[in-house]
């Protein structure tokens, strides 16, 4: 019995939308595939006398299995570490209900998901729930009061202070989106522009010169002493005042009170005060500038015009007026407070996009934030290159997975978020936000199969279809009709749909637009949006440079998909068009996708199509290129199953006269010359004839291509093969001389 990883998944992701935090244990049961079940029934029966049962009104356990054949034994024991992990968590009085077990592919590998409020306590919990198990097993008796005391240690010293917990829930109630910002003490309620923070004891609505005006007794007395409001020039403690008076104060205005009599809270909340009363009390705020906190006054009774100021803070702790509250009384108390910073729950967010597929990704999320950054709108994107903000980068790499999506969440300044969405984040750490405006699936074809317990391509379906799955019930999933499985993802989402067609023809698109819906098609060299059955001619490709004047239907794809999305999203069919004709495909708007670069002699293009349906889209665009003699620097990535390492071979052959092979770099798990093998094993089976050889990793390929080059050649590096391509290629053209004289 091995532990091979623990990981939590922060958002929704492809085992549950909705509980959405996940810790995902993975281990490996091989070694007890002969456990008996006798052996079985022991281990689950001593469990059950040292751990209450898992609460009978909660959900069952899920099962799933990507094996065809049984092993019930150690099935039932993975299950069995997945209920004593729920459990465990029970037991410390969280109120969790998911837990889902997924055997997968690999021989006695389990994937043990299950709910948890706080990660830290999630992964002690698999850790102890691990440990539970395999000490029975190897018939240990564990000190499970000591496991219990580990795990309630932990979530006390984690645990959120119960006001800040208030309002968090209630945040999650009103579906405000929740971001911790450091730990459980700070913590960022909606998005971008719209944000607003809280802490324990302050949120945005806090006055700064407020706290240092009542932080310094002497100068809120003079304040108060200026304005003729009576107060307490030195204060005792609460228990010498025989009443107490504890008032509330949201938005500047009385919202409740609490009596302390001789220093202890009574349970009776004062909800009304006389006109006078709470005349002097919303003034008291505004002079001091209280937009929230509390105010002390001591006096026979709370309306007594006498009553003198005690105390002021501006920091209140909600809990102790929900401690005399119904339920009810709660909810709308912390309801109040939400509206102070939100008056509308929906205040809350700023619009997002997510952009999801195999290819086009990251071009298509590029063409729609500059669209709408054109219209004036600040945007913050993600794409595989680097995070932007207002058009600049601000961090550069594959900034695809969920925390970089929340990096652009978290920024004060943006107010208009397209995040790109790729796979391996999803998988590992769930999406960034539960909820989108519009999601864009621009394909799904076969790429990454065999990773992370994805082996098909429904499986694939799944997780890039789940960015459709978290569009809000009055958003759109904009999606490639041409793909049967976006096609398939758009017959199953629940929010409106937007299908886009290189096809004008297609019968399925026909009948999509005879229902009154929103779609995009080419036809006869334009690209036309659909509403109401009403037919919008929006540009002529010729006008659109990313497009190749229209030779390139892929990237006319990512046209279709980006005006789509733009025009659901209510942005004018001008200012989509203005977008068009000012994205250009350049190393500055799409770098690394169909840059190229010219030379006095040859020209060089840098693209990185790194699967096969990359490789065909760049094979048909050369196919346009009138070139003497075509120069393929190629690479393959370890971690591809063996046939699709070949075919991008065979396609390289019908690309090239000529290929050389770098494998530096992506072995993944393999030798190199496996790889290398296997593009020309592919290469050998296409009737194309193209020579071929193999470069060792301390030769730079495209110096050593530049060499090789006729007059008029063409010469083309894919997948990535070249580091800081652009970069390279930059200081190439700087000093062409450096190529002759080494």
């Amino acid at each position: 019995m091995k532990q091979i990883s623990i990981q939590a998944l922060r958002g929704p992701n492809i085992h549950s939308i909705n509980p959405y935090q996940l810790i995902h244990l993975r281990i490996d049961l091989s070694e007890h595939s002969e456990l008996s079940i006798e052996a079985l029934a022991i281990i689950e029966k001593q469990l059950t006398e040292i751990l209450t049962p898992v609460n009978p009104k909660l959900d069952a356990i899920r099962f799933q299995s990507q094996l065809d054949q049984a092993s019930d034994n150690i099935d039932k024991l993975a299950l069995c570490i997945g209920s004593t992990a729920l459990k465990l968590e029970q037991e410390i009085g969280e109120q969790v209900q998911f837990v889902k077990v997924l055997k997968t592919l690999e021989p006695g590998v389990y994937a043990v998901l299950f709910e948890y409020k706080n990660e830290k306590v999630g992964k002690l919990t698999a850790q102890i729930a691990f440990e539970l198990v395999e000490n029975l097993l190897h018939n240990n008796e564990p000190n499970i009061e000591d496991k219990l005391n580990q795990i309630r240690s932990l979530k006390s010293s984690v645990e959120i202070h119960s006001s800040l917990r208030l309002l968090l829930d209630e945040a999650d109630r009103q579906n405000i989106p929740i971001i911790p910002l450091y730990e459980n003490e700070f913590f960022q309620l909606g998005y971008g522009k719209n944000q607003k923070r809280i802490s324990k004891t302050f949120s945005d609505q806090a006055n700064l010169m407020a706290y240092l005006t009542v932080s310094n007794r002497n100068w809120m007395t003079e304040q108060l002493y200026e304005s003729s409001i009576p107060f307490i020039k030195n204060p005792k403690e609460f228990s010498e005042y025989p009443k107490v008076f504890q008032i509330l104060i949201l938005n500047y205005n009385f919202k409740v009170a609490l009596p302390i009599i001789q220093g202890l809270h009574s349970m009776e909340l004062i909800y009304n005060l006389n006109a006078e009363t709470k005349f002097r009390v919303n003034r008291i705020c505004h002079i001091l500038g209280i937009s929230e906190g509390e105010i002390f006054l001591v006096g026979d009774h709370i309306e007594d015009p006498k009553a003198e100021v005690l105390k002021i803070d501006i920091a209140p702790d909600l809990s102790i007026y929900t401690m005399a509250e119904e339920a009810s009384g709660r909810k709308e108390l912390m309801a109040a407070f939400m509206q102070t910073l939100f008056p509308k729950p929906e205040d809350s967010r700023i619009p997002v996009i997510g952009v999801s597929g195999t290819n086009g990704k990251t071009t298509t999320t590029r063409l729609i934030a500059h669209i709408i950054q054109l219209t004036g709108i600040r945007t913050g994107f993600t794409t595989s290159d680097g995070v932007y903000v207002d058009g600049i980068m601000v961090e550069k790499g594959d900034t695809t997975g969920p925390g970089s999506a929340a990096s652009v969440l978290r920024d004060p300044t943006v107010e208009y978020a397209i995040l790109e969405t790729a796979r391996g984040g999803i998988l590992r750490a769930g999406l960034a936000y539960r909820q989108c405006d519009t999601a864009v699936i621009t394909n799904i074809t076969a790429d990454h199969l065999g990773l992370s317990d994805v082996h098909t391509l429904e499986e694939l379906s799944k997780v890039k279809g789940l960015v459709a799955q978290t569009v809000k019930a009055d958003g759109f999933a904009v999606l490639n009709l041409e793909n049967e499985y976006t096609y398939r993802i758009g017959q199953q989402t629940s929010s409106q749909v937007a299908y886009f067609s290189l096809t004008k023809n297609h019968p399925e698109l026909m009948d999509h637009i005879n229902q009154g819906k929103f779609a995009a098609y080419q036809d006869e060299g334009e690209i036309i949006l659909v509403k109401n059955k009403q037919c919008i001619s929006l540009i002529d490709l010729k006008n659109v440079p990313v497009s190749f004047g229209g030779r390139v239907q892929f990237m006319v794809a990512n046209v279709l998909a980006a005006s789509l999305a733009c025009f659901v999203q209510g942005f004018e069919p001008d200012q989509i068009a203005r977008g068009l004709k000012s994205f250009f495909p350049s190393p500055d708007q799409t770098p690394g996708r169909l840059n190229i670069f010219e030379f006095p002699e040859f020209k060089v293009m840098i693209d990185f199509a790194h699967n096969p349906e990359g490789f065909t889209g760049v094979r048909d665009f050369l196919q346009t290129i009138d070139s003497p003699y075509k120069i393929g620097i190629i690479t393959g990535t370890g971690d591809r199953p063996d046939e699709s390492i070949k075919q991008l071979g065979f396609l390289s052959a019908e690309m090239f006269d000529h290929i050389i092979i770098h494998q530096a770099k992506f072995l993944r798990g393999r030798k190199a010359n496996a790889i290398v093998n296997l593009l020309k094993e592919g290469i050998k089976e296409c009737p194309v004839s193209c020579s071929v050889e193999y470069l060792p990793d301390e030769i730079e390929p495209l110096k050593y291509a530049m060499k090789l080059a006729k007059k008029n050649a063409f010469i083309t590096a894919l997948s990535d093969v070249l580091n800081d391509p652009i970069e390279l290629i930059r200081a190439y053209q700087k000093d062409p001389g450096a190529l002759k004289n080494e």
